[in-house]
């Protein structure tokens, strides 16, 4: 079964045999640095604590994952 060479090319395999790629891509569409953009801060992440939030009624029924006390952040506690 002949294999054309765009399918080699991308890296497909061929049988037992694996073909590696050796195109690179220098023009990615994804920005380099994305993280900085896409992360929250701490004030965001603290607001969606909530002190009276109430328990889940199914999560008491397992006993290995639950805790009856609430951890609080620390930010939260003092």
């Amino acid at each position: 079964m002949p294999v054309s060479s765009s399918l080699l090319s991308s890296g497909s395999t061929t049988g037992e045999d694996t073909v590696m790629s050796t195109s690179s891509n220098s023009n990615n569409s994804v920005p380099r640095n994305t993280f900085p953009v896409l992360r929250y801060g701490r004030k965001e992440l603290l607001s969606l604590c909530d002190k009276n939030y109430n328990v889940p009624e199914i999560l008491p029924t397992f006993k290995e994952i639950f805790v009856e006390k609430v951890h609080l952040p620390f930010v939260l506690s003092t």
